[in-house]
């Protein structure tokens, strides 16, 4: 015979803070919540996020929002856009057509990463054609952390020290990227599986601007969408495979 929470009566079943599927009773959450095993709706590392891009918005705007607690102003370049077709989240997401779109943040010590821990993740739909093309990049030449694609393949840079080639690109579909660094263990993944090697780096990353579009110059701009695009500093988000998120990142 089912229970409440979809378990045999008389068999005990435990939610966990990522986890509580079927159907569980007011008192039974409660508990759980009191007892701090119950899936929160927040972040906790809300307070460390540097920016948070939605990519929501009208077809055809070039308005974009931060819905971090820095509130940064975004400046869209070239033909970079909002498009309310095929969004992975929301009503929109980014989208860039591989002729010098991007978009790019104020200077600020917020995407400054020095020597410490941090992730860069988002969503991206990758459309064919992109041989030496960027998702995104802090700095100038060589300056910052990148991530490109190069002859089919995603890479990626640290202050212009290659971090090599870490796995190929999948076009036509919407996968899950984060790039983290833990300590001087860096590594990407896609969908939550990590991709290649893990790459031992302790790169000071002072450069304070990220452009989202292109490979350290906007002759390297991709042909893609982007939806919900995340920074944080100071945390690894993701040290092991991990199930990739299936909502929009939360606003605190």
């Amino acid at each position: 015979m089912l229970g409440l929470n979809s378990g045999l009566l008389g068999v005990r079943r435990t939610p966990t803070t990522g986890s509580a599927s079927g159907v569980w009773a007011p008192n039974e959450q409660s508990l759980a919540k009191r007892a701090a095993i119950w899936p929160s709706s927040g972040d906790e590392y809300f307070g460390s996020v540097s920016l948070l891009l939605h990519m929501d918005g009208s077809n055809g705007s070039t308005s974009f929002t931060d819905s971090s607690s820095n509130g940064f102003t975004i400046t869209a370049s070239g033909d970079a856009q909002i498009t309310t077709t095929d969004p992975k989240f929301g009503t929109g997401c980014l989208t860039l057509d591989g002729t010098g779109d991007y978009l790019s943040t104020p200077a600020d010590a917020a995407f400054a990463f020095g020597t410490n821990d941090f992730t860069v993740e988002c969503w991206v739909y990758v459309n064919s054609g992109n041989s030496n093309n960027g998702l995104f990049t802090f700095g100038g030449t060589n300056t910052g952390l990148a991530v490109a694609i190069y002859q089919g393949n995603w890479t990626l840079s640290f202050a212009g020290s290659s971090g090599g080639t870490v796995g190929a690109v999948t076009t036509g579909a919407w996968q899950h990227l984060a790039v983290t660094r833990s300590g001087s263990n860096a590594r990407m993944f896609i969908d939550g599986t990590q991709l290649g090697t893990t790459i031992t780096d302790s790169t000071n990353l002072s450069t304070n601007q990220l452009r989202i579009g292109y490979y350290y110059d906007s002759g390297f701009a991709i042909n893609a969408k982007v939806d919900e695009f995340r920074v944080t500093k100071g945390v690894a988000r993701y040290t092991a495979n991990f199930t990739a998120p299936v909502a929009a990142f939360p606003n605190g």
